[in-house]
């Protein structure tokens, strides 16, 4: 059936494009193409897509941090991609409708799942340092 868009897809993109930009660039230059460990998902087919990022997802917290990437951002990335994942599996058992309506208590829940990580408090302590 159709899928409904709602606020959660548009948190889950954004961590998606933060990992897929982490993954990519260094300083803002594009990595040589066998250092970027993502590129094959531009190429596949949705249902294999899906399969590849669900197993990404599920494997990330045993990956090393890449070298290029700071520890604190990829602890951040391995959490919000792990949220996104327990979200998933929760409304999975929950039998939650993928087109139901979302209500604001559970828009600021979900937002707040991800600030309740030790990984956004260690990254937003980071940020505001002075340089």
């Amino acid at each position: 059936g159709e899928v409904k868009h709602l606020y959660h897809h548009d948190l889950e993109s954004f961590m998606w494009c933060i990992a897929w930009i982490s993954l990519r660039y260094k300083n803002g230059a594009l990595l040589p193409q066998g250092l970027r460990p993502l590129d094959d998902w531009t190429t596949l087919g949705t249902t294999t897509c899906g399969r590849d990022k669900l197993y990404f997802q599920g494997h990330m917290k045993k990956l090393p941090a890449p070298s290029h990437i700071d520890s604190s951002l990829w602890a951040f990335l391995v959490d919000c991609l792990g949220m996104l994942n327990r979200h998933h599996f929760n409304r999975w058992a929950a039998d939650t409708p993928t087109n139901c309506e979302e209500s604001d208590s559970d828009i600021n829940a979900f937002l707040q799942s991800f600030k309740n990580t030790e990984s956004w408090a260690a990254l937003s302590k980071l940020l505001s340092e002075p340089l």
